[in-house]
């Protein structure tokens, strides 16, 4: 997921709490969707990207589950690297009224971990019910080159709010790059109180 190409410490994983969530400020031409600065941490860059063998392909642009009614545009965020005690952790931006693809991570058709978050209780709520997912639900990305199909084969519950922050980086980790192919979804959760994330692989 995040890589750094700039040579600071190795960066730690760690999805922060989010005070007032908010994504990159840029709008993607044609979804109406903008993205807002500061947010969710989440993935850290400790790892080398992976060499990518298949071609570069496009990113998503629209997420769909049809078994718990998502249906969202997705646009690209991207990240700014904060110290969290003392730690040099990366954090994530989240798209506001659309899901936010990490920006470092794979696309469909690519091979690798395509990283895509969404607020669950403001901002366009558009992985309000992701919560209600459940093991073998059909997980549709769009891009330019096609439709990807994928099936949810884990569901995880995180503590993210008072917890130690190895506890935080450990869940960070779900972002990290993958060598197989594979969609890692995350919001935050219960509604109106977000202090455990949801990892939907």
């Amino acid at each position: 997921v995040a890589t750094l190409t700039t040579p600071p410490p190795p960066l730690q994983a760690v999805p922060t709490t989010i005070p007032t969530p908010a994504p990159s400020p840029t709008a993607t031409p044609g979804l109406g969707a903008t993205v807002q600065p500061t947010v969710r941490a989440t993935a850290a860059p400790t790892v080398a990207p992976t060499p990518t063998l298949k071609p570069k392909m496009p990113p998503p642009t629209r997420i769909q589950i049809p078994s718990v009614g998502i249906d969202a545009p997705v646009v690209e965020v991207g990240y700014k690297v904060v110290e969290i005690e003392g730690v040099q952790v990366i954090e994530w931006e989240v798209a506001e009224y659309a899901a936010g693809h990490h920006n470092t991570s794979a696309n469909p058709g690519e091979g690798g971990n395509i990283v895509i978050t969404g607020h669950n209780d403001w901002k366009g709520e558009v992985f309000r019910t992701l919560e209600h997912v459940k093991l073998g639900d059909e997980v549709i990305l769009t891009s330019d080159a096609g439709v990807f199909r994928y099936r949810v084969t884990e569901i995880h519950y995180r503590k993210e709010v008072g917890v130690p922050l190895e506890e935080r980086i450990a869940t960070g980790r779900f972002l990290d790059p993958m060598p197989e192919e594979r969609v890692t979804l995350v919001t935050c959760w219960p509604y109106g109180i977000d202090d455990h994330r949801i990892i939907v692989v």
